[in-house]
């Protein structure tokens, strides 16, 4: 066994109160740097959600008389605004159907009605979610807003998403 000395010994506890404060320091800046991240995240799919309303309001008023062709077009729109901003763009109407979507086959996918983020939509105006993408397999924040017409009827829900691998 090696017999340490007291200047030693001290030297020693002094380096292992640093490691242990540094480490609690690590800990605390990691999460405090994730959570501003996640809310500017959070503002910026927000104001790209309410951009995205605004803009497929008059497609969803569209097809209710000529479903078609503006579905095609609110798929279409979708996928531009998509390509433009960098993020998953969503349209689904207010049964849930996925009406256009930026990265994935709106026809292939399932419905989305009963989705975390559109179900808080529905209920308190926006929703948000983070959670695996079951299309994309990979995790996501989702913020979703209602789109409605001037006299409050729903047309449907606007939902945004960004990869959380650059925040993570």
């Amino acid at each position: 066994m090696i017999s340490l000395g007291y200047r030693q010994r001290l030297a020693l506890t002094y380096l292992l109160i640093a490691v242990v404060s540094l480490s609690v320091i690590a800990v605390y800046m990691t999460r405090a740097t994730r959570g501003y991240l996640l809310a500017h995240v959070d503002d910026e799919l927000r104001a790209n959600a309410e951009l995205a309303a605004e803009a497929f309001r008059p497609s969803l008023l569209e097809s209710a008389s000529r479903q078609r062709d503006a579905l095609s077009g609110i798929d279409r729109l979708a996928d531009s605004i998509g390509r433009r901003t960098g993020l998953r763009m969503t349209v689904i109407a207010p049964d849930g159907a996925v009406l256009g979507d930026s990265q994935a086959d709106p026809a292939s996918m399932e419905n989305h009605g009963r989705r975390p983020e559109i179900l808080e939509a529905a209920r308190s105006g926006l929703g948000l979610a983070t959670r695996g993408s079951n299309s994309l397999g990979v995790q996501q924040r989702y913020i979703a807003i209602p789109i409605n017409t001037a006299d409050g009827e729903l047309l449907g829900y606007a939902r945004v998403a960004m990869s959380l691998s650059q925040v993570e």
